[in-house]
C-alpha cells in the first residue's frame, strides 16, 4: 500500500501512557498513514502493548530494538519509512484526532518540505499553553521561513513538524545519540534548508508534563548533566550556523534565544539546589557566555533578565539568589511608568538601580492576555461578542490607547473576510487584573486598563456563504499601539460564556452556523451548508423513519467508523432499528462542510419494550442516534424562574414499572457523601399511553442544599416499593439546551444538560468581599493581626483532614469521640468546600476564608494530620496535635531526595514541624522514623492512632453486617478490598483480570475498589464487573470499609498497617515492584523481606491465593504477628481518648 505520512513513534518504559498514544494515531481522520513503533529495549510492558496494536491494525508495524536512546531510535526507524511525509510522535504523548490531516492539506497545497502544527501542554489534570510554541506561533503567516519569520526559532521540537522524506534524506538528518535536547540540532536546520514552511494555527500536538513519580528526564533541571547535555546541543548549532547563516537578524535570535529561554531554565534553577550546585551551574553558564555570545544581546533582554547575566557575569551568586527572591514574590507587583518613548520599571534600587530599569524592548516581546467575559449575544443571524484585550503592564487610559481590526478567519483557504469591531471602556480589566497590593513591600500597583474592552459584530445575513469560509473559522485579530503590533486569535471564554454560547445554532441562508472553542479556548465559528433536513421522527414496525424535508444527497449511519447508507422512499429515510447499535451519527455522504439538520426544537424519544431510541442533535451539534437497553423517564420541558425551576417528565408505560411501586415519585440526588437529598415529590399522572410528572427545584431550600458540595451529579427519579426496596432512574433530557445557573454569596447552583442527562453542578464561591485572591490577602494581612489580640477561647478546637480536603481520618475520629464525651467544646471543621458532610454539631468554614483565620487565631487546639497553612502563626498559648494520616512506610520529610534543596525551603519546613506540641505514632519503629523525618524534637503522644479505635470496637458480627447493609453490599458474601497506591495523578489503570476474576470468585466473593485520592479521578469502572465490582473510593470512612472486608489486596499503600490490626489475610498485588521502589520515593520498610502477605506479580496468581487463602493465611501468619507487633505495638481501643486527655493537660 502507498502510504501518504509515515508515523515514527519510539518506544521505551511508557507501558502507563503508550495505549492512550497509539489510541490518539488511530483515531485520526487522515487514512494512508503506516506507523512504526520502534521499541527501544523497553523492559517493561511496552512492547507487548506495541505488538498488540500490531495486530489488532495492519498498518502499525513493530520494529524492535535493543536499547539506545531516544535520538538513536528515531534514526532507526526512518529508514523503514515509506511514506511521502515523515513525522515523529514521543510515545506518551497525544495527536488530536485531526492533526495529520490539516498538517497534510496544508504540505500539499503549498509544495512544504515542512509543516509546523501549534503544540499545548498537558498532564493527568489538565491543558495549558507551551510557551515555548506560542512564541514561534506569534507571527502566524500560514505560508513562511525561518529567514523571514525569526520567531520560528523557538520552535525546536521534532514531533510537530510534517516533513517531507524526500528532503529528509536528501539532507540526511540524523538525530544526536545519546544525549538530551537531541531535537535542536535537527529542526532549527530544517527550518533554514526547507524551501518554505506552512504554519498549522491549530493545535496539532499535546505534549505531556509527565506527574507523580513518572518525571522525565528532561523536566529534571537540577541535574548537571542536563545542563551539560544542553550547551553541546547548543555547540552544535552555533556551529551551524557560523558554516551556513549570515543574517544577522537570525544569529541575533538566535543568541537572544540562548538567553531568554535556554539558559534562564537553569539561571532561575539556581534559587532551589544547594548553593554548591548553584555556584556550579554559575560557572559552567559563565564560561559559555563568555565565549560564545556578544554582549549586546544582554542589553536587548528584558530588565530582570538583563540584571540576571550581569550577575552571573560577575559570579555573584548571593547577589543572584537575592534577584531570583525579588522576581518570585514581588516581580508581580512591579509599577511601569511611561516616560517619552520608554517603559520604565519602578524597582528596588538595590535589586535593579533606576538607569538599568527600561523595560520597553522585554514589553514588546510579551504576550497578549484577553477574555470573552460577557456572554454573546444572538439574534437574526447577528452575534455580538464583548471581552477584553491588552498589553499587561502597559496602560491604556485613552480611547486611542490600542487599535484592533478583526477578520473572519479560514485556516483551510488562509481567507479572510473583515469584521466590525470598536474598543469600549471596560473597567473590568483594571479591577481584576490592574490593582494589586505587595503586603511584604507595602507598595500599591495601579494600571489602567478601562479602555482595552472590545465589542465585535458579526452579522450573518451581510456575509457571503461562499465555499472559502466553509467549515471552520476563527476571529483574527491585529492588535497595534505604539511600536507594537501583534496577531493573535480572539477567545480565552469563562466557563459560562464557553457553555451557553456553544447552544447557538442559527440557520442562515441555507447554512447552518454555530459556536465551539478549540483546546486553546479560542472561539471556532462553524459554518455549514444544509444539505439535508430531519423535520419529524416515529417508528413504524421494527424501523426507525426519518421525515426529510430537503434532501439532496446519499445519508449514512457512521456506527465507530462502520459506515451505512440509509435506504431513501420519497421523503422518508427508513433506518431498521436492529441496525442501531450503542450510537451512531448521520452524516452526508460525501458531505466536506456539509450537514444534516435537524429541524426540530427538541430531541425525540421513541420507546419499544425494553428499548429506548434517542434522535437529535449533542452538545456538539452532531445528529446523533442512540439506543438504550432501559427505558428512561426524558425530561420535556424546563422552565427557570429567579429562585427555583419548575420540570415536566415523561416516563413511558413500556418502561414496565413494577406493580409494587408507589405512585408517589420523588426527584432525588444522591451521594456517596449524604443521604438521598429529595428535592420534591408528586404522583404519576397518566396521560394517553404514558406517564407524567412535575417538580419545582427550589434553590432557597437551606435544608436541601446545604450539604451540595462541589461536584456534579445526575438527578434522578426515585421510586419506593412496598417491601421497602428503592428503585432509581436517572433522567435523560429531550430539551438540548439550558443553563440555568442561581448563586448565593458562597454558592453556585447549576442546571445543565450533561452528555444527555439532566444534572445538578454545584460550584463554590467567595463571597464578593473575598472574591478575589487580592482582596482575601488584604482581609487577612488587615484583620488577621487583630484576631490574634483576641483572648483564646480555651474550648474551640479546629481540625483539618488532607489540607482541608476531607472530614476523615485521626482528626475525624477524635472530633467524633469529643463531640460524644465534651459536649460542651466547640468543634470548627477546617475545609477547602464549607458544604462537606460531617457528623455532629461541628461548625464548618471554608479553609482560608477569613472565619478560617479568626478561628485560626483564637482557638486553644488545633488538630490536623497534614499542615495547615504557612500563614498561620502559632500563639504561645496555642496546642498543636500532628496526627499523621498514615504509617510513613515510604519517605517523608527530611529524608526524601530533592525535596528540600535549598535553605529557605529547609528552613520553611523545619519552622512548620516546630509548631507540633504533640506528634502522634502507633509503635516505636514509626516513632523512630518520624523523629529523623521531622527532627525538630516534637514529644511523641504513644497513643496509637484514633482512626482504628472502631477496628477493636466493632469487629463483630453484628456491627459488620450493619455495616453491609448501610453500603448495599450482599450480607452474604464475602469481601476482597483492593486499596493500591496511586503512581500518576488523576489516572489509574485497573490491572486485574475483572472478569476472570468474576467468573471464578463471583459466587463466594464482592470486590470493593478503594482508590487513592490522587489517582481516583482518571478511572473507569470496568464494565464486565458488574454486580461483582464496586467502587468506593468517595466513601469518606475507610475504616469501616476494613472492617467488612476478609482479604485486603494492596501494594505499597500505608492501608497495610492498619488493616493488620484485624489479624486478616494482605496480598500484596506489585506487578511494578522493581520500578515503583527504584524510581519512586523509597521506603523505610523492606518490602521483600517484611510483608505480612505474599508479592503478587499478575491475576492469575492472585486468583489462585484466593481460592487459597486459608493456605496463604496459615503460611504467612508468623509474618504478619511480626509485623503488627513491628507497626502496631501502640494501638488500642481507646487511642482518641488519650490523644484529647493529653492535649487537653497540655
Amino acid at each position: 500500500m502507498k502510504y501518504d505520512i509515515s508515523v515514527i513513534i519510539p518506544i521505551y518504559n511508557v507501558e502507563e501512557f503508550l495505549e492512550e498514544c497509539l489510541d490518539s494515531v488511530a483515531g485520526q481522520t487522515k487514512d494512508k498513514l503506516e506507523v512504526l513503533m520502534v521499541d527501544d529495549g523497553s523492559t517493561d510492558r511496552s512492547g507487548e502493548i506495541a505488538q498488540k496494536y500490531s495486530n489488532i491494525y495492519e498498518n502499525f508495524k513493530y520494529l524492535p530494538k535493543k536499547n539506545g536512546g531516544l535520538g538513536n531510535a528515531r534514526n532507526y526507524g526512518v529508514p523503514y519509512a515509506n511514506g511521502e511525509y515523515i513525522i515523529f510522535l514521543d510515545s506518551d504523548d497525544i495527536v488530536p484526532p485531526d492533526a495529520y490531516q490539516k498538517m497534510y492539506d496544508k504540505a500539499k497545497k503549498y509544495d512544504s518540505d515542512m509543516v509546523i502544527g501549534r503544540v499545548w501542554r498537558f498532564n493527568s489534570k489538565k491543558k495549558w499553553t507551551s510557551w515555548l510554541h506560542e512564541r514561534a506561533f506569534s507571527d502566524f503567516e500560514v505560508k513562511t521561513h525561518i529567514l523571514k519569520n525569526p520567531n520560528l526559532i523557538y520552535d525546536t521540537t521534532s514531533w510537530n513538524k510534517l516533513i517531507k522524506r524526500s528532503f529528509y534524506l536528501e539532507n540526511n538528518f540524523k538525530f544526536p545519540e545519546n544525549i538530551l535536547y537531541e531535537d535542536i540540532p535537527v529542526t532549527i536546520p530544517m527550518h533554514f534548508l526547507a524551501n518554505n514552511v506552512a504554519m498549522v494555527p491549530d493545535v496539532c500536538y499535546l505534549w505531556r508534563v509527565r506527574d507523580g513519580a513518572s518525571k522525565s528526564i528532561t523536566q529534571q533541571r537540577d541535574d548537571l548533566k542536563n545542563l551539560l547535555d544542553r550547551l553541546t546541543i547548543m555547540r552544535m548549532l552555533d556551529d551551524f550556523y557560523t558554516k551556513n547563516v549570515t543574517n544577522e537578524r537570525a544569529n541575533f535570535e538566535k543568541n537572544y534565544k540562548w538567553l531568554f529561554l535556554d539558559l534562564k531554565l537553569y539561571v532561575n534553577q539556581c534559587l532551589y539546589v544547594p548553593e554548591k550546585r548553584a555556584d556550579e551551574i554559575i560557572d559552567i553558564l559563565y564560561d559559555y557566555i563568555h565565549n560564545n555570545i556578544d554582549i549586546s544581546v544582554i542589553r536587548r533582554l528584558p530588565a530582570i533578565d538583563r540584571a540576571k547575566y550581569k550577575l552571573i557575569l560577575k559570579k555573584d551568586r548571593e547577589g543572584l539568589i537575592k534577584l531570583l527572591e525579588y522576581e518570585k514574590e514581588s516581580y508581580q507587583y512591579l509599577h511601569v511608568r511611561k516616560k517619552g518613548e520608554h517603559y520604565i520599571g519602578e524597582f528596588p534600587h538595590n535589586i535593579i538601580p533606576k538607569e538599568e530599569a527600561d523595560m520597553t524592548e522585554g514589553l514588546r516581546r510579551q504576550f497578549l492576555k484577553q477574555s470573552l467575559y460577557k456572554e454573546i449575544e444572538n439574534s437574526d443571524g447577528k452575534l455580538v461578542l464583548r471581552g477584553f484585550i491588552y498589553l499587561p503592564k502597559v496602560a491604556s487610559n485613552r480611547p486611542d490607547s490600542q487599535k484592533l481590526t478583526a477578520y473572519l478567519y479560514n485556516e483551510e483557504t488562509d481567507v479572510r473576510k473583515p469584521l466590525k469591531i470598536k474598543t469600549v471602556k471596560d473597567t473590568h480589566p483594571t479591577r481584576k487584573d490592574g490593582r494589586k497590593i505587595n503586603f511584604k513591600d507595602k507598595k500599591y500597583k495601579h494600571v489602567n486598563y478601562n479602555w482595552t474592552g472590545y465589542e465585535l459584530e458579526i452579522d450573518f445575513n451581510e456575509l457571503d456563504f461562499s465555499e472559502s469560509i466553509l467549515g471552520p473559522n476563527k476571529i483574527d485579530i491585529i492588535y497595534e499601539r505604539e511600536n507594537y503590533k501583534k496577531r493573535t486569535f480572539l477567545g480565552k471564554p469563562t466557563k459560562h460564556v464557553r457553555r451557553s454560547a456553544q447552544s447557538i445554532l442559527e440557520n442562515v441562508k441555507d447554512h447552518q452556523v454555530s459556536i465551539d472553542f478549540d483546546v486553546t479556548g479560542e472561539i471556532v465559528i462553524n459554518i455549514f451548508k444544509v444539505a439535508a433536513d430531519i423535520v419529524d421522527v416515529y417508528n413504524k414496525q421494527d424501523n426507525l423513519i426519518l421525515k426529510m424535508g430537503k434532501i439532496t444527497k446519499d445519508i449514512y449511519l457512521d456506527q465507530n467508523g462502520e459506515k451505512n447508507v440509509l435506504k431513501r422512499e420519497n421523503h422518508e429515510l427508513i433506518l431498521p432499528t436492529a441496525d442501531i447499535r450503542k450510537e451512531g451519527y448521520l452524516r452526508i455522504a460525501p458531505g466536506k462542510h456539509e450537514i444534516v439538520a435537524f429541524t426540530k426544537a427538541q430531541n425525540v424519544f421513541l420507546e419499544k419494550k425494553n428499548e429506548q431510541i434517542e434522535v437529535g442533535l449533542n452538545l456538539q451539534k452532531e445528529l446523533v442516534v442512540r439506543k438504550k437497553a432501559r427505558i428512561e423517564p426524558v425530561m420535556e420541558n424546563i422552565k427557570m424562574a429567579e429562585d427555583h425551576v419548575d420540570i415536566e417528565i415523561r416516563m413511558s408505560k413500556l418502561a414496565e414499572l413494577s406493580a409494587d411501586l408507589d405512585n408517589r415519585a420523588l426527584l432525588v440526588v444522591r451521594d456517596p457523601l449524604f443521604e438521598d437529598v429529595i428535592l420534591d415529590a408528586c404522583n404519576l399522572e397518566e396521560k394517553d399511553k404514558d406517564f407524567y410528572l412535575k417538580f419545582t427545584i427550589d434553590f432557597k431550600n437551606q435544608e436541601a442544599m446545604q450539604n451540595m458540595y462541589e461536584s456534579e451529579r445526575k438527578f434522578e427519579i426515585l421510586f419506593t416499593q412496598r417491601d421497602s426496596s428503592k428503585k432509581y432512574y436517572s433522567i435523560a433530557t429531550a430539551v438540548r439546551e439550558y443553563y440555568f445557573v442561581y448563586t448565593t454569596e458562597t454558592r453556585k447552583f447549576i442546571l445543565r444538560n450533561q452528555e444527555g442527562y439532566f444534572t445538578f453542578a454545584t460550584k463554590k464561591a467567595w463571597p464578593a468581599t473575598q472574591a478575589t485572591k487580592q482582596r482575601r490577602d488584604l482581609l487577612f494581612n488587615t484583620f488577621y493581626p487583630v484576631f490574634r489580640k483576641l483572648p483564646i477561647k480555651k474550648k474551640y478546637v479546629v481540625f483539618e483532614s488532607m489540607w482541608g480536603d476531607k472530614f476523615s481520618c485521626n482528626p475525624r475520629h477524635i472530633y467524633e469521640y469529643m463531640q460524644k464525651y465534651y459536649p460542651d467544646y466547640t468543634c470548627i471543621w477546617s475545609l477547602k468546600d464549607e458544604c462537606t458532610p460531617i457528623s455532629g454539631k461541628g461548625i464548618r468554614v471554608r479553609r482560608l476564608s477569613l472565619k478560617y483565620y479568626y478561628y485560626m487565631a483564637v482557638a486553644k487546639y488545633l488538630i490536623n494530620n497534614a499542615n495547615f497553612d504557612n500563614a498561620y502563626q502559632k500563639r504561645s498559648e496555642q496546642v498543636e496535635i500532628q496526627t499523621m494520616h498514615g504509617t510513613p512506610l515510604k519517605t517523608l520529610g527530611v529524608d526524601v531526595p530533592g525535596e528540600l534543596t535549598t535553605k529557605k525551603s529547609y528552613n520553611d519546613f523545619i519552622k512548620r514541624c516546630k509548631r507540633w506540641d504533640y506528634l502522634v505514632v502507633q509503635s516505636e519503629r514509626a516513632g523512630n522514623i518520624v523523629s529523623k523525618c521531622y527532627p525538630v524534637g516534637t514529644p511523641l503522644l504513644k497513643s496509637g492512632y484514633p482512626r482504628t479505635d472502631m477496628l477493636f470496637s466493632m469487629n463483630n458480627e453484628r456491627d459488620i453486617r450493619k455495616l453491609k447493609e448501610k453500603m448495599k453490599l450482599p450480607v452474604d458474601k464475602k469481601v476482597i478490598l483492593y486499596a493500591p497506591t496511586w503512581r500518576v495523578r488523576n489516572k489509574f489503570e485497573l490491572m486485574l483480570d475483572i472478569e476472570k476474576m468474576k467468573e471464578e470468585l463471583g459466587d463466594e466473593y464482592v470486590l470493593l475498589l478503594r482508590l487513592h485520592y490522587f489517582s481516583a479521578a482518571g478511572f473507569q469502572m470496568p464494565q464486565e464487573g458488574e454486580g461483582f465490582v464496586y467502587n468506593f473510593t468517595e466513601y469518606q470512612c475507610v475504616e469501616e470499609l476494613y472492617l467488612i472486608s476478609d482479604i485486603m489486596i494492596t501494594d505499597y499503600s500505608s492501608v497495610m498497617f492498619d488493616y493488620s490490626i484485624l489479624n486478616r489475610p494482605i496480598l500484596f498485588y506489585v506487578y511494578d515492584l522493581e520500578e515503583y521502589r527504584d524510581n519512586l520515593r523509597g521506603f523505610n520498610l523492606d518490602l521483600e523481606k517484611e510483608a505480612p502477605g505474599p508479592l503478587i506479580k499478575n491475576s492469575e496468581e492472585l486468583i489462585n491465593a484466593i481460592k487459597n487463602i486459608r493456605d496463604v493465611a496459615k503460611e504467612y501468619d508468623g509474618a504478619l504477628q511480626t509485623f503488627r507487633e513491628s507497626f502496631n505495638g501502640y494501638e488500642c481501643e481507646n487511642s482518641a481518648q488519650k490523644v484529647v486527655e493529653a492535649m487537653l493537660k497540655k
